[in-house]
């Protein structure tokens, strides 16, 4: 017996998913309109007959509404009438006439382009014969070919792209599905590739402006109502006492107006939900995602899977190691990013996920505009604020909280050891690659 069964249509479901989704169909909507009125639920193909039968009288009243002879210029309120006077002799005579004066009208231009020594049928064989060799190109493999998956709908990848991507798109993204070749996957020369990848890098230092549907919240006014502070720290002790609103591992925290702020866009911009995030329902305004946060006791931060590596820049986790220095301390030399173990490195069989060694997963980069579409941005000048980490962690030492503790804790230590150190190696390579450690100055004249 399946768990996820709506209980309005009675019906049952394999996942979540299809129950979420079944939630925001209209065959679920109509039966809830039934229920309120005390009325059986119908099933759905009773449903689809009800919707082609309500279709198809919608079409007969437009069609007997009012109908309109093209030839004649009139108009009729019944459809009979308008049959009959299709049938008339005088409908059909002032079609004929009608016919026979564009018949004489296409002689005289035809007899005028023959005087000219103009040939339309010529012409209009040059036309056929450039457009089937348009054709044949367009069918024949060229030396340079892209990738093509049409698994997604254009329309739908765009629109996801602007509401919840954020930055680091390459130019690679934003190609469409060719219509002829559909579903197929083509070949790719290396030098394609190597181009690609340098646009692609290039495109990720900028930063793309998002149009959100709604105006990004501030770091001063609560990301669950609509009340406004005068400070940070007054705004984030209202929702610490107000909404229960709590910011794990706050001692390893060194961003915290960036954190508000970009939980302001995710809340305020996307109408998202922060502990549902990408999985859980749509919503379209702020009241509404607001209200489901406060109503289902969302008003918390999910720090697991991949929103470990959403709000990794917000932290330092590094002096939870237990080799870690800080700066100015003996010696003086900070200690260089230890190599990633080859063992610790597992991927799976479609080589399109990472394993940590606690057991979660990150998805490869070039999958992230499908799945992982909630990237922060880069930020070029980021107050660290450490004052006001200082007094939020004490706001919560007299609330009870301890700090996080046991094996939990330690797991999470390690995946975030994990998660920078391998992000410190990526940048690195990109570094070098690129050679982007310091500027350069490039003589203006070439020898």
């Amino acid at each position: 017996m399946s768990s996820f069964t709506c209980i309005s249509c009675r019906v049952a479901f394999a996942s979540a998913e299809l129950q979420r989704a079944h939630y925001k169909s209209d065959w679920h909507r109509y039966n809830l309109k039934r229920k309120v009125a005390e009325l059986p639920p119908v099933t759905a193909e009773n449903f689809q007959q009800r919707v082609m039968a309500q279709k198809a009288q919608v079409e007969q009243s437009d069609k007997e509404t009012c109908s309109q002879c093209g030839i004649c210029k009139k108009f009729f309120n019944t459809q009979n009438a308008f049959e009959n006077h299709m049938k008339s002799k005088k409908h059909k005579e002032t079609a004929a006439k009608q016919l026979q004066m564009v018949q004489s009208e296409v002689e005289k231009q035809n007899q005028k382009n023959k005087e000219k020594g103009y040939d339309v049928a010529h012409e209009r064989a040059q036309k056929d014969t450039v457009n089937q060799a348009l054709a044949e190109a367009r069918k024949s493999p060229g030396p340079v070919k892209r990738r093509v998956n049409n698994t997604l709908d254009p329309a739908k990848v765009e629109a996801i792209r602007q509401l919840r991507g954020r930055g680091h798109r390459s130019s690679r993204s934003k190609s469409q599905p060719d219509e002829e070749d559909e579903g197929e996957w083509e070949d790719e020369d290396e030098e394609e590739v190597v181009g690609g990848d340098e646009e692609m890098e290039v495109d990720d230092s900028s930063e793309e402006e998002v149009d959100y549907p709604g105006t990004p919240l501030t770091e001063k006014q609560c990301l669950f109502c609509a009340r406004e502070e005068e400070s940070l720290d007054n705004n984030v002790q209202h929702m610490t006492v107000e909404h229960s609103f709590y910011i794990p591992d706050v001692e390893y925290l060194v961003d915290l107006e960036g954190l508000i702020k970009y939980l302001g866009e995710k809340v305020g911009g996307a109408f998202f939900c922060l502990y549902c995030n990408e999985k859980g329902r749509t919503f379209y305004c702020l009241e509404a995602a607001q209200g489901h946060m406060r109503d289902k006791g969302h008003t918390k931060l999910l720090m697991e899977g991949d929103a470990m590596l959403e709000y990794a820049d917000f932290y330092d986790f590094r002096k939870s190691y237990p080799d870690y220095q800080a700066e100015g301390a003996a010696g003086g030399v900070p200690e260089e990013e230890e190599p990633v173990e080859k063992e610790e490195l597992r991927v799976t069989d479609d080589e399109t996920q990472l394993v940590l060694p606690s057991g979660s997963r990150i998805g490869h980069r070039a999958l992230q505009r499908y799945w992982r579409q909630n990237l922060i941005p880069s930020m070029s000048h980021r107050t660290t604020g450490r004052e006001a980490v200082g007094r939020l962690m004490a706001q919560y030492k007299a609330l009870g909280w301890r700090g996080d503790y046991g094996e939990a804790a330690q797991k999470k230590v390690r995946d975030m050891q994990f998660v920078q150190k391998l992000k410190a190696k990526k940048r690195m390579q990109m570094g070098v690659r690129n050679n982007k450690f310091q500027p350069h100055l490039r003589p203006q004249v070439v020898f």
